[in-house]
């Protein structure tokens, strides 16, 4: 008996003694590691430097655009860089000699800069993103080409319209424009609606252009100014159908005397003046004067499709400003998203939303946002689809503005388109062939 109780006993101590060594080994046993918690991919802050002109409007929405941009892009910071047109290009060329430069730059005579060397390939960055090109017309982008590769894109279009008032023309009793709308039929709708008073003086005019688009009209009549808009080596305005467009631009003036005299049309500012105050029937202008149009009291227009001239195809104009990439740039992957930002559907649509511009993108020119308005903006659309793109030789700029004070003599009935074309050639042959 005993001899069981003490066996009995020792197994007992033997199951204490274990249990003791495995709960000892159990507390001095290192816990099981956890796998450490993946830390957050470090994002570097990137500063970018945005530059461009601009009226007041231009820089709201800049601003409106690059802080949209921050709010989805935390580690990004859009720094912009203003400065006015008079100053603008002279900064750039500064900051480019001292081997610096904006990383996404609002720029116009882009192959002059890309010739330079200042500007990165957007062709290939577009490519490599799957940018849509779509949305452009090619004819927009010939401006920023240069030697066969792509520099940038547009932000709007410098379409021109037939802006016409309708309270005007109801007075008069006459139906608005459409587009049946001929050079022919214009001087007389223009005549019908100038009046004079007893003593000849005009108050109020049929129509109103800006005689420094003379382009636009040599390309209305079938004609062109110069043999290659890219690399030109010979001027045509000895052309007479060059020279019967320039000539019916002045005779509006001069002989039909439907127009105001150049001294006050010389000044664009001026022709929407009289249009807001009831003293001009029709004016020729872009988009930019509609919020004009739009802000003042009692004035009821809308717009319509320009004039074909002498039977031939409808022309207008195409091109504008647009958003460019430096090849400097020390953060170009970060750029490049951001220009593609800036030139997307979201930014143009703040644009639109201005109303100052038709956006060059052409998902944006056909969406509700600029269609859906209280004029016809269907026109501008159509219009658009007309266009050609201003010349990209960089001595176009030199061309336009000599040819200019040649044919001011146009303008103000002194002399004849023949005579004045007759006149400027030999010095307008040298800006093409130096």
């Amino acid at each position: 008996m005993f001899t069981r109780k003490r066996s009995v006993l020792s197994l007992i101590v033997c199951f204490v003694m274990l249990f003791t060594l495995l709960t000892g080994c159990s507390q001095n046993a290192p816990a099981p590691t956890q796998p450490a918690a993946a830390e957050p991919e470090k994002v570097e802050p990137v500063t970018l430097v945005w530059s461009y002109w601009g009226d007041p409007w231009e820089i709201e929405i800049n601003k409106k655009i690059a802080a949209k941009y921050e709010e989805t892009h935390q580690n990004i910071k859009i720094e912009q860089q203003y400065a006015p047109w008079s100053s603008y290009f002279e900064k750039l060329e500064t900051q480019w000699a001292g081997g610096t430069s904006p990383d996404v730059m609002f720029l116009t005579n882009v192959p002059s800069y890309a010739e330079k060397g200042v500007l990165a390939d957007m062709g290939t960055l577009t490519k490599e993103n799957n940018y849509n090109m779509d949305d452009y017309y090619p004819e927009s982008l010939k401006l920023f080409q240069y030697e066969g590769k792509l520099y940038g894109v547009p932000r709007d279009n410098d379409t021109k319209v037939l802006f016409y008032n309708k309270k005007l023309f109801d007075d008069a009793k006459l139906p608005y424009p459409d587009k049946s709308l001929t050079w022919d039929s214009l001087i007389t709708t223009a005549s019908q609606l100038t009046k004079r008073d007893g003593t000849g003086r005009a108050s109020q005019y049929g129509l109103a252009f800006d005689p420094n688009t003379w382009f636009l009209y040599i390309w209305m009549n079938n004609a062109q100014f110069l043999d290659d808009y890219d690399k030109p080596t010979k001027v045509l305005f000895e052309d007479p159908k060059a020279i019967e467009a320039l000539q019916n631009m002045g005779d509006l003036i001069n002989k039909h005397k439907c127009a105001p005299s150049y001294e006050l049309i010389k000044d664009s500012s001026q022709i929407s003046q009289m249009f807001m105050a009831n003293q001009i029937a029709m004016v020729v202008g872009n988009h930019a004067l509609i919020p004009s149009f739009i802000q003042t009291k009692d004035l009821s227009w809308d717009v319509a499709y320009l004039p074909t001239m002498n039977g031939n195809p409808k022309k207008n104009i195409m091109g504008g400003a647009g958003y460019t990439m430096s090849s400097m740039s020390r953060h170009p992957k970060e750029a490049y998203e951001f220009w593609a930002y800036v030139t997307g559907p979201e930014a143009q649509k703040m644009f639109v939303d201005s109303k100052l511009i038709v956006p060059a993108n052409k998902a944006v020119l056909n969406s509700d946002e600029f269609l859906k308005q209280s004029y016809n903006a269907q026109v501008f659309v159509d219009e658009t689809a007309e266009g050609q793109s201003y010349p990209t030789t960089s001595k176009f700029s030199q061309l336009w503005m000599t040819s200019n004070q040649y044919f001011e003599g146009i303008w103000t009935g002194e002399k004849r388109a023949d005579a004045v074309v007759k006149e400027a050639m030999p010095e307008l042959t040298k800006i093409i062939t130096e």
